[in-house]
């Protein structure tokens, strides 16, 4: 291979549809840029009270697009999932990127455990079960195809 080759001729997306959840928050952005470049048609699920970062303005509707919604919610997820088959096509990339970021608390007497208990089901909702949602709401267009790929994102705070 020439050394004149880039990642960009050889990891190409063309015509691919991509899906990023979470994709206006912090990581979100940066796959979806990615993405983009790699030629994928992106389309990210976020909160309605997210907005989209400025960074991924540069990019046309053809090429990016953002839905509100919630991937713990299956009938606003399958709601979603119809607009955009209408308005990319069928889905061949799933990045589950959506979660809720609550650093672990090591010895801290004064905690609320309710309070606690609740984040963490809140957490299990969003990282696990949304997670969960979106694999099962989109994997049958990869099926469909016989082809496709399902990238889940981690965080550092699941190694505490």
């Amino acid at each position: 291979m020439s050394s004149n080759v880039s990642i960009s001729d050889i990891f190409r997306l063309d015509d691919k549809i991509a899906v990023v959840t979470g994709g206006c928050g912090n990581l979100g952005p940066y796959w979806t840029i990615a993405l983009i470049e790699a030629g994928a048609d992106v389309a990210i699920i976020d909160l309605p009270s997210m907005k989209l970062p400025v960074i991924l303005k540069k990019y046309s509707q053809k090429q990016l697009k953002a839905y509100s919604g919630d991937i713990t919610n299956l009938t606003n997820l399958k709601t979603i999932h119809e607009q955009i088959k209408r308005d990319f096509g069928k889905v061949g990339i799933l990045v589950n990127n959506a979660g809720i970021d609550a650093p672990p608390v090591i010895n801290d007497v004064d905690i609320n455990v309710i309070k606690r208990n609740d984040l963490f089901e809140k957490m299990w909702e969003v990282n696990v079960q949304g997670m969960v949602n979106c694999i099962e709401e989109f994997y049958p267009d990869m099926e469909k195809k016989r082809r496709g790929s399902i990238i889940n994102i981690g965080s550092l705070y699941g190694e505490r």
